[in-house]
Protein backbone atom coordinates (compact mmCIF):
# COMPACT_ATOMS: atom_id res chain seq x y z
CA UNK A 1 0.00 0.00 0.00
CA UNK A 2 1.29 3.48 -0.83
CA UNK A 3 1.84 6.35 1.52
CA UNK A 4 -1.67 7.65 0.94
CA UNK A 5 -4.24 5.55 2.77
CA UNK A 6 -7.11 4.27 0.65
CA UNK A 7 -10.32 2.80 2.11
CA UNK A 8 -10.99 0.56 -0.91
CA UNK A 9 -7.48 -0.89 -0.76
CA UNK A 10 -7.90 -1.49 2.97
CA UNK A 11 -10.92 -3.70 2.25
CA UNK A 12 -9.29 -5.27 -0.79
CA UNK A 13 -12.03 -4.25 -3.23
CA UNK A 14 -12.34 -2.09 -6.32
CA UNK A 15 -13.62 1.47 -6.27
CA UNK A 16 -16.73 0.50 -8.24
CA UNK A 17 -17.77 -2.28 -5.82
CA UNK A 18 -21.43 -2.63 -4.92
CA UNK A 19 -22.77 -2.14 -1.39
CA UNK A 20 -23.12 -5.91 -1.02
CA UNK A 21 -19.50 -6.47 -2.04
CA UNK A 22 -18.36 -3.82 0.44
CA UNK A 23 -20.35 -5.48 3.25
CA UNK A 24 -19.04 -8.95 2.43
CA UNK A 25 -15.44 -7.77 2.32
CA UNK A 26 -15.84 -5.88 5.58
CA UNK A 27 -17.40 -8.83 7.42
CA UNK A 28 -14.74 -11.27 6.20
CA UNK A 29 -11.88 -9.05 7.33
CA UNK A 30 -13.56 -7.87 10.54
CA UNK A 31 -14.03 -11.44 11.76
CA UNK A 32 -10.50 -12.32 10.71
CA UNK A 33 -8.85 -9.46 12.61
CA UNK A 34 -11.32 -8.83 15.47
CA UNK A 35 -9.16 -8.62 18.64
CA UNK A 36 -11.56 -10.86 20.58
CA UNK A 37 -11.20 -13.60 17.96
CA UNK A 38 -7.62 -13.24 16.76
CA UNK A 39 -5.68 -12.21 19.86
CA UNK A 40 -2.38 -12.27 17.96
CA UNK A 41 -3.45 -9.72 15.34
CA UNK A 42 -2.58 -6.04 15.54
CA UNK A 43 -5.66 -4.13 16.81
CA UNK A 44 -4.79 -1.27 14.45
CA UNK A 45 -5.57 -3.54 11.49
CA UNK A 46 -9.10 -4.04 12.83
CA UNK A 47 -9.43 -0.28 13.44
CA UNK A 48 -8.38 0.51 9.87
CA UNK A 49 -10.83 -2.04 8.45
CA UNK A 50 -13.74 -0.59 10.41
CA UNK A 51 -12.78 3.00 9.56
CA UNK A 52 -12.57 2.08 5.88
CA UNK A 53 -16.11 0.72 6.03
CA UNK A 54 -17.27 3.88 7.84
CA UNK A 55 -15.84 5.95 4.98
CA UNK A 56 -17.22 4.01 2.00
CA UNK A 57 -19.78 1.54 3.30
CA UNK A 58 -22.12 3.61 5.45
CA UNK A 59 -24.69 5.84 3.70
CA UNK A 60 -24.01 9.55 3.34
CA UNK A 61 -26.19 11.98 5.33
CA UNK A 62 -27.06 15.45 4.04
CA UNK A 63 -28.58 18.48 5.77
CA UNK A 64 -30.20 21.59 4.25
CA UNK A 65 -28.48 24.77 5.43
CA UNK A 66 -30.97 27.20 3.89
CA UNK A 67 -29.14 27.47 0.58
CA UNK A 68 -27.95 23.99 -0.37
CA UNK A 69 -27.52 20.48 0.97
CA UNK A 70 -24.26 19.84 2.82
CA UNK A 71 -22.84 16.41 3.55
CA UNK A 72 -22.53 15.94 7.30
CA UNK A 73 -19.17 14.91 8.73
CA UNK A 74 -18.95 11.25 9.68
CA UNK A 75 -19.76 10.71 13.33
CA UNK A 76 -16.33 9.37 14.24
CA UNK A 77 -14.36 12.26 12.76
CA UNK A 78 -10.83 11.89 11.39
CA UNK A 79 -8.80 8.71 11.11
CA UNK A 80 -6.42 9.87 13.85
CA UNK A 81 -9.34 10.29 16.30
CA UNK A 82 -10.92 6.93 15.44
CA UNK A 83 -9.98 4.36 18.12
CA UNK A 84 -10.69 0.74 19.04
CA UNK A 85 -13.94 1.61 20.79
CA UNK A 86 -15.21 3.44 17.72
CA UNK A 87 -14.24 0.42 15.63
CA UNK A 88 -16.17 -1.93 17.91
CA UNK A 89 -19.23 0.31 17.57
CA UNK A 90 -18.96 0.27 13.79
CA UNK A 91 -18.80 -3.53 13.86
CA UNK A 92 -21.74 -3.77 16.26
CA UNK A 93 -23.90 -1.37 14.22
CA UNK A 94 -23.15 -3.43 11.13
CA UNK A 95 -24.32 -6.59 12.92
CA UNK A 96 -27.38 -4.82 14.32
CA UNK A 97 -28.25 -3.56 10.85
CA UNK A 98 -28.49 -7.07 9.41
CA UNK A 99 -24.87 -7.70 8.44
CA UNK A 100 -23.87 -11.33 8.23
CA UNK A 101 -20.80 -13.47 7.67
CA UNK A 102 -20.02 -14.61 4.15
CA UNK A 103 -18.91 -18.02 5.46
CA UNK A 104 -21.72 -20.54 5.13
CA UNK A 105 -23.00 -21.89 8.44
CA UNK A 106 -21.85 -19.01 10.64
CA UNK A 107 -24.40 -17.67 13.12
CA UNK A 108 -24.23 -14.14 14.58
CA UNK A 109 -26.49 -13.29 17.50
CA UNK A 110 -26.89 -10.17 19.61
CA UNK A 111 -26.73 -10.13 23.41
CA UNK A 112 -27.89 -7.05 25.35
CA UNK A 113 -26.00 -6.33 28.57
CA UNK A 114 -26.65 -3.84 31.37
CA UNK A 115 -24.54 -1.65 33.62
CA UNK A 116 -23.99 -4.35 36.27
CA UNK A 117 -22.85 -6.80 33.59
CA UNK A 118 -20.20 -4.30 32.43
CA UNK A 119 -19.15 -3.47 36.01
CA UNK A 120 -18.95 -6.91 37.56
CA UNK A 121 -19.15 -9.40 34.72
CA UNK A 122 -21.80 -12.11 34.53
CA UNK A 123 -22.88 -15.47 33.12
CA UNK A 124 -25.96 -15.72 30.92
CA UNK A 125 -27.70 -18.61 29.21
CA UNK A 126 -29.43 -18.47 25.82
CA UNK A 127 -31.49 -20.92 23.80
CA UNK A 128 -30.01 -21.46 20.33
CA UNK A 129 -31.84 -23.16 17.46
CA UNK A 130 -29.39 -24.40 14.82
CA UNK A 131 -28.90 -27.07 12.16
CA UNK A 132 -26.48 -29.94 12.87
CA UNK A 133 -25.28 -32.86 10.79
CA UNK A 134 -27.66 -35.82 10.70
CA UNK A 135 -25.81 -38.76 12.22
CA UNK A 136 -28.25 -41.41 10.99
CA UNK A 137 -27.65 -40.76 7.30
CA UNK A 138 -24.02 -39.72 7.56
CA UNK A 139 -22.78 -43.26 6.68
CA UNK A 140 -25.40 -44.19 4.09
CA UNK A 141 -25.96 -41.39 1.57
CA UNK A 142 -27.93 -43.53 -0.90
CA UNK A 143 -30.95 -44.28 1.27
CA UNK A 144 -33.40 -41.62 2.37
CA UNK A 145 -33.10 -40.95 6.11
CA UNK A 146 -36.31 -40.79 8.12
CA UNK A 147 -34.83 -38.20 10.53
CA UNK A 148 -33.69 -35.56 8.05
CA UNK A 149 -35.79 -36.53 5.00
CA UNK A 150 -32.63 -36.60 2.95
CA UNK A 151 -31.46 -33.05 3.75
CA UNK A 152 -28.48 -34.42 5.77
CA UNK A 153 -29.13 -31.99 8.61
CA UNK A 154 -31.57 -31.76 11.51
CA UNK A 155 -32.66 -28.82 13.67
CA UNK A 156 -31.86 -28.85 17.39
CA UNK A 157 -32.67 -26.55 20.29
CA UNK A 158 -29.65 -26.13 22.56
CA UNK A 159 -28.68 -24.10 25.58
CA UNK A 160 -25.43 -22.11 25.47
CA UNK A 161 -23.65 -20.48 28.41
CA UNK A 162 -22.03 -17.10 27.78
CA UNK A 163 -19.41 -15.52 30.01
CA UNK A 164 -19.49 -11.71 30.18
CA UNK A 165 -16.13 -10.32 31.24
CA UNK A 166 -16.01 -7.05 33.26
CA UNK A 167 -15.43 -4.05 31.03
CA UNK A 168 -16.98 -5.38 27.79
CA UNK A 169 -18.52 -2.80 25.49
CA UNK A 170 -20.72 -2.62 22.43
CA UNK A 171 -18.98 -4.54 19.64
CA UNK A 172 -17.00 -6.96 21.77
CA UNK A 173 -17.54 -10.50 20.51
CA UNK A 174 -17.35 -14.10 21.73
CA UNK A 175 -16.64 -16.89 19.24
CA UNK A 176 -17.84 -20.48 19.73
CA UNK A 177 -16.05 -22.59 17.08
CA UNK A 178 -18.19 -25.17 15.27
CA UNK A 179 -21.30 -24.12 17.17
CA UNK A 180 -22.99 -22.68 14.09
CA UNK A 181 -25.14 -24.32 11.40
CA UNK A 182 -24.07 -27.37 9.40
CA UNK A 183 -23.31 -26.55 5.75
CA UNK A 184 -24.13 -29.46 3.45
CA UNK A 185 -21.94 -28.30 0.53
CA UNK A 186 -18.75 -27.91 2.56
CA UNK A 187 -19.68 -30.69 5.01
CA UNK A 188 -18.58 -28.39 7.86
CA UNK A 189 -20.07 -26.69 10.89
CA UNK A 190 -19.97 -22.90 10.99
CA UNK A 191 -19.03 -20.82 14.00
CA UNK A 192 -21.24 -19.03 16.50
CA UNK A 193 -20.52 -15.35 17.20
CA UNK A 194 -22.11 -13.50 20.14
CA UNK A 195 -21.89 -9.72 19.81
CA UNK A 196 -22.44 -7.58 22.93
CA UNK A 197 -24.65 -4.49 22.94
CA UNK A 198 -24.55 -2.45 26.13
CA UNK A 199 -27.65 -0.65 27.41
CA UNK A 200 -26.67 1.94 30.00
CA UNK A 201 -29.02 4.28 31.90
CA UNK A 202 -29.98 7.39 29.90
CA UNK A 203 -28.18 9.73 32.30
CA UNK A 204 -24.82 8.04 31.60
CA UNK A 205 -22.60 8.57 28.57
CA UNK A 206 -19.72 6.16 27.99
CA UNK A 207 -16.44 7.00 26.24
CA UNK A 208 -14.06 4.06 26.40
CA UNK A 209 -13.60 3.20 30.08
CA UNK A 210 -14.83 6.62 31.29
CA UNK A 211 -18.45 7.48 32.09
CA UNK A 212 -19.95 10.97 32.13
CA UNK A 213 -22.92 11.91 34.28
CA UNK A 214 -24.75 15.25 34.63
CA UNK A 215 -24.83 16.52 38.22
CA UNK A 216 -26.95 19.43 39.45
CA UNK A 217 -24.94 21.69 41.77
CA UNK A 218 -26.36 24.59 43.78
CA UNK A 219 -25.73 27.95 42.14
CA UNK A 220 -24.10 29.31 45.29
CA UNK A 221 -21.67 26.37 45.43
CA UNK A 222 -20.66 26.92 41.80
CA UNK A 223 -20.14 30.63 42.43
CA UNK A 224 -18.33 30.46 45.78
CA UNK A 225 -16.89 26.96 45.70
CA UNK A 226 -17.62 24.01 47.95
CA UNK A 227 -18.35 20.29 47.86
CA UNK A 228 -20.88 18.31 45.81
CA UNK A 229 -21.92 14.66 45.95
CA UNK A 230 -22.64 12.09 43.27
CA UNK A 231 -23.87 8.52 43.47
CA UNK A 232 -21.28 6.23 41.88
CA UNK A 233 -21.92 3.46 39.39
CA UNK A 234 -21.89 0.89 42.18
CA UNK A 235 -24.35 2.80 44.38
CA UNK A 236 -21.85 4.38 46.79
CA UNK A 237 -21.59 8.15 47.32
CA UNK A 238 -18.59 10.18 46.23
CA UNK A 239 -17.79 13.76 47.19
CA UNK A 240 -15.80 16.09 44.98
CA UNK A 241 -14.52 19.64 45.26
CA UNK A 242 -16.15 22.40 43.21
CA UNK A 243 -13.74 25.32 42.66
CA UNK A 244 -15.04 28.92 42.99
CA UNK A 245 -16.53 30.48 39.84
CA UNK A 246 -17.21 27.10 38.24
CA UNK A 247 -19.14 27.51 34.99
CA UNK A 248 -22.13 25.33 34.13
CA UNK A 249 -20.90 22.47 31.95
CA UNK A 250 -17.51 22.16 33.66
CA UNK A 251 -16.32 18.54 33.84
CA UNK A 252 -14.75 17.26 37.08
CA UNK A 253 -13.01 13.86 37.00
CA UNK A 254 -13.15 11.27 39.81
CA UNK A 255 -10.40 8.76 39.04
CA UNK A 256 -10.99 5.04 39.46
CA UNK A 257 -14.79 5.27 39.63
CA UNK A 258 -15.60 4.59 35.98
CA UNK A 259 -15.79 1.21 34.24
CA UNK A 260 -13.25 -1.61 34.40
CA UNK A 261 -10.76 -1.81 31.54
CA UNK A 262 -11.30 -5.13 29.78
CA UNK A 263 -8.62 -7.70 30.61
CA UNK A 264 -6.81 -5.50 33.17
CA UNK A 265 -7.21 -4.68 36.89
CA UNK A 266 -7.49 -0.95 36.10
CA UNK A 267 -10.62 1.23 36.15
CA UNK A 268 -11.61 4.35 34.27
CA UNK A 269 -12.93 7.65 35.64
CA UNK A 270 -16.35 9.02 36.53
CA UNK A 271 -16.68 12.44 34.89
CA UNK A 272 -19.17 14.77 36.58
CA UNK A 273 -20.57 17.48 34.29
CA UNK A 274 -21.80 20.28 36.54
CA UNK A 275 -25.21 21.78 35.81
CA UNK A 276 -26.24 24.89 37.72
CA UNK A 277 -29.32 24.28 39.91
CA UNK A 278 -31.44 27.38 40.32
CA UNK A 279 -32.91 27.93 43.80
CA UNK A 280 -36.57 28.69 44.39
CA UNK A 281 -36.88 32.46 44.54
CA UNK A 282 -38.99 34.18 47.13
CA UNK A 283 -39.26 37.98 47.51
CA UNK A 284 -35.97 38.28 49.43
CA UNK A 285 -34.06 35.99 47.05
CA UNK A 286 -35.39 37.87 44.02
CA UNK A 287 -34.27 41.16 45.56
CA UNK A 288 -30.75 39.78 46.13
CA UNK A 289 -30.53 38.53 42.53
CA UNK A 290 -31.72 41.92 41.27
CA UNK A 291 -28.93 43.64 43.20
CA UNK A 292 -26.43 41.10 41.87
CA UNK A 293 -27.61 41.81 38.32
CA UNK A 294 -27.17 45.54 38.82
CA UNK A 295 -23.65 44.96 40.08
CA UNK A 296 -22.70 42.69 37.16
CA UNK A 297 -24.19 45.08 34.57
CA UNK A 298 -22.44 48.08 36.09
CA UNK A 299 -19.17 46.13 36.12
CA UNK A 300 -19.22 44.54 32.69
CA UNK A 301 -21.59 46.45 30.36
CA UNK A 302 -20.61 49.45 28.28
CA UNK A 303 -21.88 52.71 29.76
CA UNK A 304 -22.27 56.15 28.24
CA UNK A 305 -23.32 59.68 29.20
CA UNK A 306 -24.07 62.78 27.14
CA UNK A 307 -22.18 66.06 27.07
CA UNK A 308 -24.08 68.50 24.88
CA UNK A 309 -24.36 66.80 21.51
CA UNK A 310 -21.68 64.19 22.26
CA UNK A 311 -22.27 60.66 23.53
CA UNK A 312 -19.26 59.64 25.66
CA UNK A 313 -18.69 55.89 25.89
CA UNK A 314 -16.56 54.85 28.86
CA UNK A 315 -14.14 51.98 28.18
CA UNK A 316 -12.51 50.06 31.03
CA UNK A 317 -9.86 47.28 31.06
CA UNK A 318 -12.49 44.57 31.73
CA UNK A 319 -14.17 45.49 28.42
CA UNK A 320 -11.07 44.32 26.51
CA UNK A 321 -12.66 41.04 25.37
CA UNK A 322 -13.35 39.37 21.97
CA UNK A 323 -16.92 40.76 22.21
CA UNK A 324 -15.75 44.41 22.47
CA UNK A 325 -16.05 45.20 18.75
CA UNK A 326 -19.63 43.90 18.45
CA UNK A 327 -20.82 45.70 21.57
CA UNK A 328 -19.04 48.90 20.56
CA UNK A 329 -20.61 48.91 17.09
CA UNK A 330 -24.09 48.27 18.52
CA UNK A 331 -23.92 51.11 21.04
CA UNK A 332 -22.28 53.52 18.55
CA UNK A 333 -25.08 52.91 16.04
CA UNK A 334 -27.71 53.82 18.61
CA UNK A 335 -25.90 57.00 19.61
CA UNK A 336 -25.29 58.14 16.04
CA UNK A 337 -28.89 57.43 15.09
CA UNK A 338 -29.93 59.64 18.02
CA UNK A 339 -28.05 62.59 16.51
CA UNK A 340 -25.01 62.39 18.80
CA UNK A 341 -21.32 62.44 17.96
CA UNK A 342 -19.17 59.77 19.58
CA UNK A 343 -16.29 60.11 22.02
CA UNK A 344 -14.46 57.51 24.10
CA UNK A 345 -13.18 57.84 27.65
CA UNK A 346 -9.94 55.77 27.90
CA UNK A 347 -8.59 57.24 31.14
CA UNK A 348 -8.88 53.96 33.10
CA UNK A 349 -6.41 52.32 30.70
CA UNK A 350 -3.61 54.72 31.63
CA UNK A 351 -0.79 54.53 29.08
CA UNK A 352 -1.34 50.83 28.29
CA UNK A 353 -3.97 50.31 25.58
CA UNK A 354 -4.01 47.01 23.71
CA UNK A 355 -4.02 46.63 19.95
CA UNK A 356 -7.48 45.00 20.14
CA UNK A 357 -8.96 48.19 21.63
CA UNK A 358 -7.38 50.33 18.90
CA UNK A 359 -8.71 47.93 16.24
CA UNK A 360 -12.22 48.30 17.69
CA UNK A 361 -11.95 52.12 17.70
CA UNK A 362 -10.65 52.07 14.14
CA UNK A 363 -13.60 49.93 13.02
CA UNK A 364 -16.04 52.39 14.63
CA UNK A 365 -14.41 55.20 12.63
CA UNK A 366 -14.71 53.20 9.40
CA UNK A 367 -18.43 52.64 10.00
CA UNK A 368 -18.99 56.38 10.18
CA UNK A 369 -16.37 57.59 7.71
CA UNK A 370 -16.85 61.22 6.65
CA UNK A 371 -18.19 62.45 9.98
CA UNK A 372 -14.83 63.81 11.18
CA UNK A 373 -12.32 62.54 13.75
CA UNK A 374 -13.46 60.62 16.80
CA UNK A 375 -12.54 62.24 20.11
CA UNK A 376 -10.58 60.32 22.73
CA UNK A 377 -10.05 61.26 26.37
CA UNK A 378 -7.00 59.68 27.93
CA UNK A 379 -3.30 59.72 28.73
CA UNK A 380 -1.10 61.93 26.48
CA UNK A 381 0.89 58.84 25.44
CA UNK A 382 -2.14 57.71 23.42
CA UNK A 383 -1.17 60.20 20.74
CA UNK A 384 2.26 58.54 20.44
CA UNK A 385 0.64 55.14 19.94
CA UNK A 386 -1.67 56.62 17.29
CA UNK A 387 1.32 58.09 15.47
CA UNK A 388 3.12 54.74 15.53
CA UNK A 389 0.03 53.14 14.00
CA UNK A 390 -0.23 56.04 11.50
CA UNK A 391 -3.87 56.72 12.38
CA UNK A 392 -3.44 59.91 14.44
CA UNK A 393 -5.42 61.92 11.89
CA UNK A 394 -8.54 59.84 12.53
CA UNK A 395 -8.78 60.72 16.21
CA UNK A 396 -8.68 63.88 18.30
CA UNK A 397 -7.19 63.74 21.82
CA UNK A 398 -8.94 65.79 24.54
CA UNK A 399 -7.51 66.18 28.04
CA UNK A 400 -10.81 66.00 29.96
CA UNK A 401 -14.59 65.89 29.59
CA UNK A 402 -14.99 69.66 29.97
CA UNK A 403 -13.87 70.13 26.40
CA UNK A 404 -16.83 68.09 25.11
CA UNK A 405 -19.46 70.53 26.40
CA UNK A 406 -18.19 73.29 24.13
CA UNK A 407 -18.40 71.20 20.96
CA UNK A 408 -21.31 71.95 18.65
CA UNK A 409 -22.14 69.14 16.30
CA UNK A 410 -24.19 69.40 13.14
CA UNK A 411 -27.07 66.92 12.89
CA UNK A 412 -25.79 63.58 11.65
CA UNK A 413 -27.12 61.78 8.62
CA UNK A 414 -29.32 58.83 9.56
CA UNK A 415 -26.87 55.92 9.63
CA UNK A 416 -29.60 53.27 9.35
CA UNK A 417 -31.87 54.87 6.75
CA UNK A 418 -34.77 55.07 9.22
CA UNK A 419 -37.74 57.27 8.35
CA UNK A 420 -41.15 58.08 9.85
CA UNK A 421 -44.60 57.22 8.54
CA UNK A 422 -47.43 58.57 10.71
CA UNK A 423 -46.77 57.18 14.20
CA UNK A 424 -44.49 54.43 12.90
CA UNK A 425 -40.69 54.41 12.73
CA UNK A 426 -39.76 52.42 9.61
CA UNK A 427 -36.51 50.44 9.50
CA UNK A 428 -35.45 49.32 5.98
CA UNK A 429 -33.92 45.87 6.53
CA UNK A 430 -30.92 45.20 4.27
CA UNK A 431 -30.40 42.28 1.93
CA UNK A 432 -27.46 41.08 4.04
CA UNK A 433 -27.67 39.55 7.50
CA UNK A 434 -24.95 41.94 8.73
CA UNK A 435 -26.98 45.01 7.82
CA UNK A 436 -30.17 43.64 9.38
CA UNK A 437 -28.30 42.58 12.50
CA UNK A 438 -27.08 46.13 13.08
CA UNK A 439 -30.60 47.50 12.76
CA UNK A 440 -32.13 44.96 15.13
CA UNK A 441 -29.28 45.51 17.58
CA UNK A 442 -29.95 49.23 17.67
CA UNK A 443 -33.60 48.68 18.58
CA UNK A 444 -32.78 46.06 21.17
CA UNK A 445 -30.07 48.16 22.81
CA UNK A 446 -32.56 50.99 23.23
CA UNK A 447 -33.69 49.13 26.36
CA UNK A 448 -30.35 50.06 27.97
CA UNK A 449 -30.59 53.75 27.03
CA UNK A 450 -32.94 56.55 27.99
CA UNK A 451 -36.28 56.44 26.11
CA UNK A 452 -36.04 57.96 22.67
CA UNK A 453 -38.13 57.79 19.51
CA UNK A 454 -41.48 56.10 19.05
CA UNK A 455 -42.41 52.67 20.35
CA UNK A 456 -44.14 51.75 17.08
CA UNK A 457 -41.44 50.10 14.98
CA UNK A 458 -41.96 48.79 11.44
CA UNK A 459 -39.36 46.55 9.75
CA UNK A 460 -39.41 46.63 5.94
CA UNK A 461 -38.55 42.98 5.08
CA UNK A 462 -38.89 43.25 1.31
CA UNK A 463 -35.15 42.71 0.77
CA UNK A 464 -34.75 39.86 3.26
CA UNK A 465 -34.81 36.53 1.35
CA UNK A 466 -34.42 34.21 4.36
CA UNK A 467 -33.84 34.28 8.12
CA UNK A 468 -32.09 32.08 10.67
CA UNK A 469 -32.58 31.36 14.37
CA UNK A 470 -30.27 34.24 15.38
CA UNK A 471 -32.32 36.70 13.31
CA UNK A 472 -35.56 35.42 14.88
CA UNK A 473 -34.04 35.75 18.34
CA UNK A 474 -33.27 39.40 17.65
CA UNK A 475 -36.83 39.98 16.46
CA UNK A 476 -38.30 38.44 19.60
CA UNK A 477 -35.98 40.53 21.81
CA UNK A 478 -37.15 43.69 20.06
CA UNK A 479 -40.78 42.60 20.49
CA UNK A 480 -40.32 42.06 24.23
CA UNK A 481 -38.80 45.51 24.73
CA UNK A 482 -41.38 47.37 22.62
CA UNK A 483 -44.47 45.49 23.86
CA UNK A 484 -43.37 45.89 27.48
CA UNK A 485 -43.55 49.65 27.00
CA UNK A 486 -46.93 49.58 25.24
CA UNK A 487 -45.70 49.62 21.64
CA UNK A 488 -46.03 47.36 18.60
CA UNK A 489 -43.83 45.96 15.85
CA UNK A 490 -44.98 45.59 12.25
CA UNK A 491 -43.39 43.46 9.52
CA UNK A 492 -43.71 44.83 5.97
CA UNK A 493 -43.60 42.83 2.71
CA UNK A 494 -42.54 39.43 4.02
CA UNK A 495 -40.92 37.12 1.47
CA UNK A 496 -42.66 33.69 1.12
CA UNK A 497 -39.82 31.70 2.70
CA UNK A 498 -39.49 34.14 5.61
CA UNK A 499 -43.23 34.11 6.23
CA UNK A 500 -43.30 30.30 6.22
CA UNK A 501 -40.52 30.10 8.82
CA UNK A 502 -42.20 32.66 11.08
CA UNK A 503 -45.54 30.87 10.79
CA UNK A 504 -44.08 27.43 11.59
CA UNK A 505 -42.37 28.80 14.70
CA UNK A 506 -45.52 30.75 15.78
CA UNK A 507 -43.44 33.94 15.95
CA UNK A 508 -45.53 35.68 13.30
CA UNK A 509 -48.40 36.00 15.80
CA UNK A 510 -46.34 38.49 17.82
CA UNK A 511 -46.25 41.08 15.04
CA UNK A 512 -48.52 43.14 12.81
CA UNK A 513 -48.10 42.00 9.20
CA UNK A 514 -48.77 44.44 6.33
CA UNK A 515 -48.07 44.37 2.62
CA UNK A 516 -46.60 47.86 2.26
CA UNK A 517 -45.75 50.98 4.25
CA UNK A 518 -49.03 52.60 3.24
CA UNK A 519 -50.91 49.71 4.89
CA UNK A 520 -49.55 50.51 8.37
CA UNK A 521 -52.47 51.15 10.76
CA UNK A 522 -52.91 54.64 12.18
Amino acid sequence: MGNKWNAFEELGIAGYSTNQEKAQAFMRLALQFHPDINTRSNPQRFIDICYAYEKIGTPKVFQWNGERELELQKYYGSRDEYDIFDALKTFAHFIGGGGCSEKAGDIIIRLDIGLNDVLLGNYKSMQLIRDVKCLECAENLKSKCHSCKGFRRVRVDEKINIEIAPGVSTGNILCFPQQGDFDVESDELGDLYVVFFEKLPKNLTRKNENVQIDIEVDLTTMALGGTAAVQGLRGDMHYFKVPPQTQSGTKIRIAGQGLPILGTPRWGSLICKTIAKMPELGPKESELFAKLKEFIVSKGELRYCTYGQVGLIKLEPQHDTPMLLERLIDLSLVLRNSGLSIAFDLQDFGDNISGEVFNALLEVYRRFDGQGPIRLIGHPSINIQLQQLQIESLFSIISNVDGLKEIETTPLENALGIYSHAKWEVYPMGDTSLNSDYILSSVELSSYLEPQGTLFKAFDMSKVPQIDSFFMGRLVSCYRYVSKNGGKIALISLQPLVRKVLEETSILNLFVEVGSVSDLPD
